[in-house]
C-alpha cells in the first residue's frame, strides 16, 4: 500500500527469498553504483533493521522505475519500499528536502501556477537570458543542462483545446482525455495529436480543463498527502463527465491514475470512486489497438526507420508492451527495428535527471548505445519524460534522430491538422 502510515512490518516483504532478480535487473546497480542493492534493502527491513537505512543517501538514488517489482517472482515491491524509506527519512529528520525541490513541486500542484511559470520561462529563451539562468547557483546542474531543451508553447494546450471534440461519424465511445502537465505546457503537439486521432477513430472526446497533476511527482519525494489531494480533485472532475474511458498519452500519468484505487483505499469517501476510475484508465496506444482495433486504418505512407523505447510506467506498471509496436507496424512504410534493452529505464524518471544528473547520464549512456545500434532515424516512446531525456541524449550525441510519441506518427500519416 502507498501510504505514509504504513509500517515496515506491513510492507509485505516477508515473501522475499533473496533470489536476487531485483538486484540483477536494477539499472542503478548495473550502471551507476554496484553497492546499490534492492535485495539488501528488502532483507534489512525483513530483519528489523529498516530504521538504519533512513540516513543513507542511497535510498535517494532509486529511479522508482519499478524494474525490481516487475521482476520479483514473489510479488515483493522494493520500489514501494523505497518510497516508504524516503517518507520515514523526511519525517524522522534524516533528510531535508531542499528549497528548489519544494518550489518546483509547489508549482506542479496548481496548473495555473505551472502555466504562468512556464510562460515566464518562455521569455528567457534568448542565449543571453538563458545564460543568466544557468549562472544562478540555486538551479541544480541537471536543471541547467536541460534548459536549452525546454521550449514552452506560447498558449498552454489546456486553453487551446475545446472542451469537447466530436467523433467522426457515429461515436462508439465517450472518452475523457487526461491532459498531463508536460503536454499542457511543453509538448502540446502530442496532446493535439491524441485527441484528433481518437476522434477520427470514433470517439467523442471530452477535455476537462479542471483536472490537475496526476500526483505522481509527489510519490518520489514523499508528499503523499498532497498526492491524495490531487487524486481526489481529478476523481471529482472526471466522474462528472459520464464517460466510458479515461485516456492518457503519458505513461506516468496513466500508471498513477491506475493506482488511485490503492492510494485512496483507506478513505471511505473516495475508495470506491477511486477504484471505479482506476479501472477506466487506458493508455492511448493500448486503447487504439485493443479496444478500438484502430477503426481508421492508416492509408498514407511514412518512409521511416523506427525504433521503440518501453517507458517503465507503461510496460512495468501498466503491462503495455505489444500494442505500441503493433501501432507503429500498422503504418505503411515504417521499417520497425527492435531496440536492444528496450525496457531499460532511460534515466529520466521525472525530475531525477534534474536532481541526480551524473547518475541519470550513466543510465542514458547505455540507452544511447542501444539506440545507435539500431540505425533508426526515429525513436518513439509513450512518455513525455522519456521523450525529453532522449532529446537531450540525441542532442548531446549529435545524432540526426527524431524523438516522437506513437500518436504523432498516426497523426502525420492520417494527414490531420
Amino acid at each position: 500500500m502507498i501510504s505514509p502510515q504504513v509500517s515496515f512490518s506491513e510492507m509485505g516483504v516477508d515473501p522475499c527469498y533473496t533470489c536476487g532478480l531485483c538486484s540483477a535487473s536494477c539499472p542503478i546497480k548495473r550502471l551507476v553504483d554496484p553497492e546499490f542493492d534492492p535485495r539488501k534493502f528488502v532483507r534489512s527491513v525483513v530483519l528489523g533493521k529498516g530504521e538504519g537505512l533512513l540516513g543513507s543517501s542511497k535510498i535517494w538514488l532509486c529511479l522508482l522505475c519499478g524494474t525490481c517489482t516487475y521482476n520479483c517472482p514473489r510479488g515483493v515491491k522494493p520500489s514501494d519500499l523505497m518510497v516508504l524509506l524516503r517518507d520515514k527519512a523526511i519525517r524522522n529528520g534524516k533528510h531535508r528536502v531542499d528549497l528548489v525541490k519544494k518550489t518546483a513541486y509547489s508549482l506542479i500542484e496548481k496548473r495555473g501556477n505551472l502555466e504562468q511559470a512556464m510562460g515566464l520561462f518562455s521569455r528567457f529563451q534568448s542565449p543571453f537570458l538563458l545564460g543568466i539562468l544557468k549562472g544562478l547557483p540555486l538551479i541544480p546542474q541537471g536543471g541547467k543542462a536541460f534548459l536549452d531543451l525546454i521550449k514552452p508553447i506560447s498558449v498552454p494546450l489546456r486553453k487551446f483545446l475545446p472542451e469537447r471534440l466530436p467523433a467522426k461519424g457515429k461515436p462508439v465511445y465517450k472518452v475523457a482525455y487526461f491532459l498531463g502537465c508536460a503536454n499542457d505546457v511543453v509538448y502540446g503537439e502530442i496532446g493535439k495529436a491524441t485527441v484528433k486521432v481518437l476522434a477520427l477513430n470514433g470517439c467523442e472526446v471530452f477535455i476537462p480543463k479542471e483536472t490537475v497533476c496526476c500526483g505522481m511527482p509527489y510519490l518520489g519525494y514523499t508528499d503523499l498527502e498532497r498526492a491524495k489531494k490531487l487524486a481526489k480533485r481529478n476523481i471529482e472532475v472526471l466522474e462528472k463527465l459520464g464517460v466510458d474511458f479515461v485516456i492518457t498519452d503519458c505513461a506516468t500519468c496513466g500508471a498513477f491514475l491506475r493506482r488511485y484505487e490503492e492510494l485512496l483505499s483507506d478513505d471511505p469517501a473516495y475508495s470506491l470512486r477511486a477504484s471505479r476510475l482506476s479501472k477506466m484508465v487506458y493508455d492511448v496506444s493500448y486503447f487504439l489497438m485493443e479496444v478500438l482495433k484502430l477503426r481508421e486504418k492508416p492509408k498514407g505512407n511514412l518512409d521511416l526507420q523506427v525504433t521503440y523505447h518501453d517507458p517503465c510506467h507503461l510496460k512495468k506498471e501498466q503491462r503495455v508492451k505489444d500494442e505500441p509496436r503493433e501501432l507503429l507496424k500498422s503504418i505503411k512504410g515504417v521499417q520497425f527495428m527492435e531496440m536492444p534493452e528496450s525496457d531499460l529505464c532511460c534515466g529520466g524518471a521525472g525530475t531525477y535527471a534534474i536532481f541526480h544528473l551524473e547518475e541519470s547520464m550513466k543510465v542514458l549512456d547505455r540507452k544511447m548505445e542501444c539506440l545507435k545500434s539500431t540505425g533508426a532515424r526515429v525513436l518513439v516512446s509513450g512518455c513525455p519524460g522519456c521523450i525529453i531525456q532522449f532529446k537531450f541524449g540525441v542532442k548531446r550525441e549529435g545524432l540526426e534522430v527524431l524523438v516522437k510519441h506513437p500518436v504523432e506518427l498516426l497523426y502525420e500519416v492520417y494527414g490531420l491538422s
